[in-house]
């Protein structure tokens, strides 16, 4: 069975699960890259974890302004100190506790 294909190739059916990677030089292309796909995750109503490094979390925090409090906020240097708690503990688990979503929202 496959999937239609969406832009890039990318399947359109949001029961995928998509992993893209996000190359960015500075704070401003960091924040271009993170910050517009947090805000349509809210826009479209879907669930929405930032699960990254203290630094980087208050950036985001920042960019986003009233928005992240709609957010779930995770420092990794604190969710990640044990490497394999992180998907089954921290990714999964933010994902697996909204079972009626159509799909979430995840920057790592």
């Amino acid at each position: 069975m496959s999937a239609a294909a969406g832009p890039g190739g990318l399947p359109a059916a949001p029961d995928h699960f998509l992993h893209p990677a996000l190359f960015y030089r500075d704070e401003a292309e960091y924040l271009d890259g993170t910050v517009p796909f947090v805000r349509e995750g809210l826009a479209a109503g879907e669930p929405v974890a930032v699960a990254v490094p203290g630094e980087n979390l208050a950036l985001i925090r920042d960019a986003l302004g009233d928005d992240a409090a709609a957010v779930r906020l995770l420092d990794m240097r604190e969710e990640g100190r044990n490497p394999g708690r992180i998907i089954p503990g921290v990714l999964r688990a933010f994902a697996d506790a909204r079972p009626d979503a159509r799909r979430v929202r995840i920057v790592g």
